[in-house]
């Protein structure tokens, strides 16, 4: 802690009681030293040399206090300087300074061997910030075979031969520091200042040479002030740490004293009472009865504090009745389980570091605990045993609030009205720098922000960088996220965050990422062109146990022991942070899955999108026309008017210029734009935004490679640029001149690497795609701020878009529309697995889009009144986005009724089609196949259509898993529009069967309802 208690300031009775506690201290401490059974095999005070005049040369022979005749040789001309740390033992004394070029003390044989207990500490200053390579400090042997410590960068280290460097903390320059390394036997530790760093392991041999100053290569020379050396050794169990090193004891007493007076303070601080906290006796996250899939779970999300009975510690569990995440709040703060309540998997097997940030080139810590003896598993006693590392971000305490807005959204476009933001606890732990650091970051303030929502398994992750002043601090990396998972349980976690865009995306086997659609991406492609997502699975460096299975099991096991899971951007962001501004990470998402069958597990994604993304359940039906002529749209206005239409877009090509304001095109546009909201319709149009699409030299994307414009997607302009500013300003005036209610943006920012150095928001290469997408994502956010719709053909749902597509792949809409009828439904299956209906956009071309084959296209629409009514019957039946491109809906009366039929059936079912699909079979084109909506909270709890792709009539015992509907015991099913329903009962596993009949090429659907308002099940 910073300071002592001062007597002074105690009342009579507690000042007696302290001077009595200190001589306490001092007896035990006194005690503890005649106990001591440690034998000192060397102790040079090169301090204490003579004469003690500053810049005086050390002493040609160096002799050992002991007696012990271990005497060193000088090299070089180590001087006298007046200066030394805080012992006793330092009185009177001072340092000898060592040049880092020649200076030294060395003697032949080294001091102790292998098979012994020995310890070997030393006082030392260093002179310099940071060095290149290992300077030694004192060694017993040599970096090969024996032990060094010395400085290595900016850090203290320890170097163990055969085996390598290991950090022992931050280096200070004229500050004295206490190192030393012990070999009990069993633990080969590294302290600092008294404190155990970490555990080694020891050296096999050691090179008969005992050196102080060097490490013995001519590079290897230390530059700073060297106190006193002392090597002992001690029988197994004998040695002491509180007692046996060269620290001021007493001192350190009263300091463990004071520690613990102010400990104990600052856990009554976490007490207090905050919204959302409960202090308990024990911690004991209940789970919330039923299944939070079918009925919705109503605990509200809250955080037990957990104070231990000596005040020394607490333990805080954030939990909502589904999951828990827990933390031993001690010498710092570090999550010991992460769990589903609702199976009991436990995610932790590991303590790790809340994340790390690297700052100005050198990586930071933030809270954790260290010395957890097993990484396989945790037993939460260890946690009081376990310490805080010198260089990790200390926790200060925590508030709390509501969850955040993390864009504008209101219920809008037959969305259903959901909490926004939604229902739940926001915990924001924040911390402190190092105190080695205070000098250089003691103005910046890191805060560390959990979410856990009301009703949902999920938790997300982000945090805050404040610099209040000084100077400017570049956050060059970031891993917000680091979790050490047990093995059974790394399929049960869904991982993904709001930094999400094309190329953050890819992974090395995807076969159409950065434009390159001949060929696969290899593991040596650069991050900036294949980000692999920002979840990244990885080897556990510290994962070190028994349970392990042999090389040869890991490789047929295929990597298992990738459990490190790390949220991480995979280049930057690289942002430079000024005095007075902060810096906002992304936001790590994180579903805790309690099962591993597939359906259940993607009705959970899906149900987080619809919480936690609200707007990808607007709805709209959608049609438009590439054509600019007023009399082609208004004509098609009319038709979507009278058939029920919601929403107009200008489809390619040529689409929408946003950016231009001639008054004439704005004009035109308007007039359009007016006519159909006479109509009850949005007005939007298509915009090939950014990718693929270069604004000049100036402003566009600079290759890497090359050093000139390009990019992955062709030639595209840089959002980091002056031209965004420009264009966006443009875009907005445009809409508020039009009244235009939606942008069908293609070509957002898809992830373009930029190397220009002289672009306006970002300095070069490391920064450009986290500039970008941060550009992007504000087009989004105020989109939903001024009540858009707004569809995306990238992963920018986190961020406010609303939809993108169910399946897509350009080619097939130049396919014979025989074919294409079933690859659309194929889409459907398959996109549905991992989006909801209304997150997903499909299209019908009743004219061509990159065609004019008549094959491709549904017009003349009479003539082709059947293919016609198939393309509506599954666009609509999949409850999906759906948009018609065409010059007209209808052309005969016979087609226009047809259509009119559809539509006022989708609008009528519309709840339960928006509602989730339930996965029952396959389109395969050989049998019949089916779309089964599902949704537990309407009158109508499922809906299944039922499609015969074949040329000949079909009756089929068809199967609908119905667990997911909320129904147990009966079911009302009722086939189209008929007055009689059939009571069925359904099977052991929620089941139900009936048969179906259909004739070539036929559709029919069945309504499923509740017989008797069954309760849901628990």
């Amino acid at each position: 802690m910073e300071a002592l208690v001062n007597s002074n300031n105690l009342p009579g009775r507690s000042r007696s009681c302290y001077r009595l506690g200190l001589i306490a201290l001092v007896l035990i401490g006194w005690t503890a030293q005649a106990r001591a059974k440690v034998d000192i095999i060397a102790d040079y005070r090169l301090g204490a040399s003579t004469p003690q005049v500053t810049y005086t040369g050390g002493p040609e022979t160096m002799a050992d206090s002991t007696g012990n005749n271990h005497q060193l040789k000088r090299e070089g001309n180590p001087r006298f300087v007046a200066s030394a740390p805080v012992v006793p033992s330092a009185k009177g004394a001072g340092a000898l300074e060592f040049d880092g070029k020649s200076d030294a003390y060395v003697r032949t044989g080294a001091l102790f061997d292998g098979t012994d207990c020995f310890g070997i500490e030393v006082w030392v200053s260093a002179g310099e910030a940071s060095v290149q390579g290992l300077k030694g400090v004192v060694a017993n042997g040599n970096g090969a075979r024996g032990y060094v410590l010395g400085q290595s960068g900016s850090r203290w280290v320890a170097f163990v031969g055969c085996v390598g460097a290991f950090d022992a903390g931050p280096v200070t320059p004229g500050k004295w520091t206490h190192l030393a390394l012990v070999n009990d036997g069993n633990d080969l530790a590294v302290y600092r200042d008294g404190e155990k760093i970490r555990s080694v392991s020891p050296t096999p041999a050691i090179e008969p040479v005992f050196r102080i100053g060097t490490a013995g290569l001519p590079e290897e020379h230390f530059k700073g002030l060297i106190h006193c050396v002392r090597v002992f050794t001690f029988a197994p169990g004998g040695f002491e740490p509180d007692h046996d090193f060269l620290l001021d004891n007493e001192l350190r007493q009263k300091a463990a004293q004071q520690d613990r007076v102010e400990q104990a303070a600052f856990i009554r601080r976490l007490c207090q009472a905050q919204p959302g906290v409960l202090v308990v006796k024990k911690l004991n996250p209940q789970a919330a009865p039923g299944d939070w899939l079918i009925a919705q779970a109503d605990q509200p999300a809250q955080l037990e504090v957990e104070p231990a009975a000596d005040g020394q510690s607490a333990r805080l569990a954030l939990c909502n009745g589904l999951i828990s995440r827990s933390f031993y709040a001690g010498r710092n703060l570090a999550c010991f389980s992460y769990r589903n309540l609702r199976n009991r998997a436990e995610f932790i097997r590991a303590v790790k570091p809340e994340m790390r940030i690297k700052l100005d080139g050198v990586w930071y810590e933030v809270g954790g605990l260290i010395g957890q003896p097993e990484r396989a598993y945790l037993v939460e006693s260890w946690l009081k045993d376990m310490k805080s590392s010198p260089n990790q971000f200390r926790f200060t305490g925590f508030t709390t609030a509501r969850p955040i807005e993390r864009y504008p959204w209101k219920p809008k476009f037959n969305a259903p009205n959901v909490p926004w933001p939604p229902k739940g606890l926001r915990v924001s732990m924040h911390y402190a720098p190092p105190e080695a650091l205070a000098s250089r970051y003691g103005n910046l303030k890191l805060t560390v922000h959990y979410e856990m929502y009301e009703g949902l398994p999920v938790l997300s992750k982000s945090f805050t960088l404040e610099n209040d002043d000084g100077e400017p601090v570049l956050v060059d990396e970031i891993e917000t996220e680091i979790l050490a998972v047990p093995q059974d349980q790394i399929e049960n976690i869904h991982a993904e965050s709001n930094y999400s865009f094309h190329i953050v995306n890819h992974s090395p086997d995807d076969c159409h990422a950065s434009g390159a659609h001949s060929k696969a991406i290899n593991w040596d492609t650069p991050l900036y062109l294949a980000g692999r997502t920002t979840t990244d699975w990885r080897v556990d460096p510290e994962l070190d146990s028994w349970a392990h299975p042999t090389a040869i099991e890991d490789k047929f096991l295929g990597h298992t022991f990738r459990n490190l899971m790390v949220s991480r951007i995979p280049v930057g962001p690289a942002k430079l942070v000024p005095p007075g501004r902060s810096f906002e990470s992304h936001i790590t998402f994180e579903l805790l899955q309690d099962s591993s069958d597939r359906e259940r597990r993607s009705l959970g994604v899906r149900r987080m999108y619809r919480a936690l993304c609200p707007q990808v359940s607007e709805s709209l039906l959608t049609a438009g026309s590439p054509s600019h002529d007023p009399t082609v749209i208004k004509n098609l206005i009319d038709q979507m008017g009278e058939l029920g239409f919601e929403g107009y877009c200008v489809t390619c090509w040529p689409g929408i210029s946003y950016e231009n304001l001639e008054p004439a095109y704005v004009a035109k546009w308007k007039a359009m734009a007016d006519y159909a909201k006479t109509r009850g319709i949005i007005m939007s149009g298509y915009e090939l935004m950014v990718a693929s699409r270069g604004r000049g030299a100036e402003v566009d994307c600079i290759d890497p490679a090359t050093g000139k414009p390009g990019s992955p997607f062709g030639q595209s302009v840089c959002l980091g640029t002056k031209w965004a500013d420009d264009f966006f300003s443009r875009v907005w005036r445009f809409i508020d001149q039009t009244g235009f209610m939606g942008i069908a943006v293609d070509g957002p920012y898809h992830g373009c690497p930029c190397a220009s150095t002289v672009h306006k928001y970002h300095r070069g290469l490391a920064d450009s795609q986290w500039a970008q997408w941060q550009c992007q994502t504000k087009m989004f956010a105020e989109e939903q701020r001024r009540g858009m719709f707004a569809p995306a053909p990238d992963w920018y749902i986190w961020n406010g878009a609303s939809c993108t597509s169910l399946g897509y792949r350009e080619a097939s809409a130049n396919l014979p529309r025989e074919l294409g009828l079933l690859l659309y439904r194929q889409y459907i299956y398959d996109g549905t697995w991992f989006k909801p209906p209304t997150m997903g956009g499909m299209g019908i071309g009743l004219i061509g889009t990159y065609t004019d084959d008549p094959r491709a296209m549904l017009e003349p629409l009479d003539k082709n009144l059947e293919w016609y009514e198939l393309n509506i019957v599954q666009l609509l039946g999949s409850g999906c986005q759906a948009n018609f491109r065409a010059n007209r809906l209808y052309d005969t009366e016979r087609t226009r009724l047809m259509v009119r039929k559809w539509i006022s059936w989708y609008k009528k079912y519309r709840p339960i089609l928006s509602s989730d699909i339930i996965h029952v079979q396959r389109p395969d084109g050989r049998d019949m196949d089916c779309i089964f909506h599902v949704n537990p909270a309407l009158e109508q709890k499922g809906l299944a259509l039922f499609f015969n792709p074949l040329d000949e009539s079909i009756t089929r015992k068809m199967r609908l898993p119905l667990y997911y509907t909320g129904l147990s015991d009966t079911v009302l099913v009722r086939e189209q529009e008929k007055d009689e329903a059939k009571l069925y009962k359904l099977n052991r596993d929620y089941s139900v069967e009936f048969e179906v009949t259909l004739p070539p090429r036929g559709v029919t659907w069945f309504v499923l309802t509740d017989s008797a308002q069954n309760p849901s099940r628990q």
